[in-house]
């Protein structure tokens, strides 16, 4: 079961929830298949590169969104797949809520004022050493954005109530993956497109967070 999200939310409420966000144990709900020696990576973050992605839900229609990337199939890493605007810590940046908001701007071009709603758990990606932190914002309408083509293939707008729908969750094998892999993983699957690993991981522990059953 799912409700309807509309835009009649508290953002103070939000915040209050985001305050104490679900953690590791929601993210793992949609992880790769891995052995527990696996799951121990996720644990060691302290000597990772950092990292930080913007999570930007908007209004649309009445209906809440969440704005994904599919990045370049022209990438070394991680080609073709579904992110959040984001990438790596840069010296210029003071902190890194500034890397995210940095990055949405050369990546989708996004320059309007968002609002700061709260962070989620940092996640740590083993298989490239980053650790990702997640910043929540918040703008009421989705402004004219221009793509940076090396990086970003396409936007992807999708709505929260379908996420929140199970009958969009799979599981299926994907690869080969940076790693070389072909690894088994659950997905959601939204009119087609397939968003899984660590991009599955912080939806999953967004939804948790802040539509707790």
């Amino acid at each position: 079961m799912f409700r309807y999200i509309t835009m009649e939310f508290d953002k103070n409420a939000y915040k209050r929830l985001l305050k104490n966000p679900k953690g590791l144990s929601s993210q793992l709900k949609m992880s790769p298949e891995m052995r527990d020696i696996d799951i121990s990576k996720y644990i060691d973050k302290e000597n990772a590169m950092q990292s930080a992605v913007l999570i930007l839900i908007y209004k649309k229609d009445d209906k809440l969104f969440l704005l994904l990337t599919e990045r370049s199939k022209n990438l070394l890493k991680h080609r073709g797949q579904i992110s959040f605007p984001g990438g790596k810590k840069d010296e210029i940046d003071s902190n890194l809520f500034e890397t995210a908001i940095r990055e949405a701007k050369e990546e989708i071009g996004l320059y309007a004022n968002v609002e700061l709603l709260g962070e989620l758990t940092p996640l740590l990606i083993p298989i490239t050493d980053f650790c990702v932190h997640q910043f929540v914002v918040y703008i009421p309408q989705l402004p004219k954005l221009e793509i940076n083509t090396e990086e970003v293939e396409k936007l992807l707008e999708i709505p929260i109530e379908d996420l929140l729908d199970n009958k969009n969750i799979g599981y299926k094998s994907f690869g080969p993956t940076t790693s070389g892999r072909q690894i088994s993983a659950p997905y959601y699957n939204i009119n087609g497109i397939e968003i899984w690993g660590a991009t599955a991981m912080m939806i999953s522990e967004l939804l948790d967070s802040l539509f707790p059953q």
